[in-house]
């Protein structure tokens, strides 16, 4: 994603950006042509020269700013229930996502993950989703281009557990010629029959990161990650964890936790390889 512009940048014909209009909010890219908030539309053409901030055109009153990887992520086109912004900062963090990073992410689903993948690993970094479904591909790839970082990402029709689909996303055209992978990342139900493929490409130090709905694939996860049934283990530093987000109602002089919550989205288990 292009970097935020300073104070006072103009906003320019192909700039991804967040408009807020009568409380709603849009994210778009800036065309000549015509674009539609909701119930308005306004003429794309007369948006680019001004500055990010306050804008008003044809009488409508607007905030433009740059879009965020957050906005982005949700204003994808949906298919498969998506990885939210709050489990995705969880991942990158723990999973060490940085710039110039080489992540394969197994489950690309409507490509809200990737999407925060992609923004994580800068240009001199790549992201290799892959997918069982075609029509999953097809989509987060949609998805992935409208955010503009089609060049940061490689899709592949595939399934991680097989050797065969990930050498042949590694030797993809676009990314670096590195021989191991930094991160791997395993949104499927059973990411257990997958690790003796995966620990393969995956660097030494490299992390795992596995999202499962239930305790129950956890239990069986970690058993297999750890080896209780006497076999040497080959991660180190494994742990389990939920992320929880309570916003929080403020208005002056009555400050509150608000009364939604999503309760649960999935369980993360981190690892990081050592032999």
């Amino acid at each position: 994603m292009k970097q935020t512009p300073h104070p006072g940048a103009i906003i320019r014909i192909g700039d991804r950006v967040t408009v807020f209009h009568g409380g709603s909010k849009h994210t778009i890219a800036v065309t000549d042509t015509r674009l539609s908030l909701g119930s308005v539309s306004i003429p794309g053409g007369e948006i680019i020269g001004h500055q990010y901030g306050q804008v008003s055109l044809a009488g409508v009153e607007m905030i433009i700013l740059p879009a965020t990887a957050v906005d982005h992520m949700g204003a994808i086109q949906r298919g498969p229930q998506i990885i939210l912004p709050d489990d995705a900062a969880l991942i990158m963090l723990h999973g060490s996502v940085t710039p110039g990073t080489t992540v394969l992410e197994a489950g690309s689903g409507s490509g809200s993950l990737t999407m925060a993948l992609a923004s994580a690993v800068g240009p001199d970094g790549h992201v290799l989703s892959l997918d069982l479904r075609r029509t999953n591909s097809e989509l987060a790839a949609r998805n992935i281009a409208r955010a503009g970082l089609s060049n940061r990402v490689t899709f592949g029709v595939g399934d991680v557990r097989d050797r065969g689909a990930v050498e042949a996303m590694m030797r993809c055209p676009g990314r670096s010629e590195r021989a191991e992978l930094d991160t791997v990342i395993l949104d499927i139900p059973d990411p257990w029959e997958a690790l003796d493929t995966v620990h393969g490409f995956l660097k030494i130090g490299g992390t795992l990161v596995c999202y499962l709905p239930t305790m129950n694939q956890v239990e069986t996860l970690r058993c297999d990650l750890e080896d209780w049934d006497g076999g040497v283990p080959r991660f180190i530093e494994i742990r389990s964890r939920e992320t929880l987000v309570r916003e929080l109602a403020v208005k002056r002089g009555a400050v509150r936790p608000a009364y939604s919550m999503l309760g649960h989205t999935a369980y993360l288990t981190f690892a990081r390889r050592y032999r």
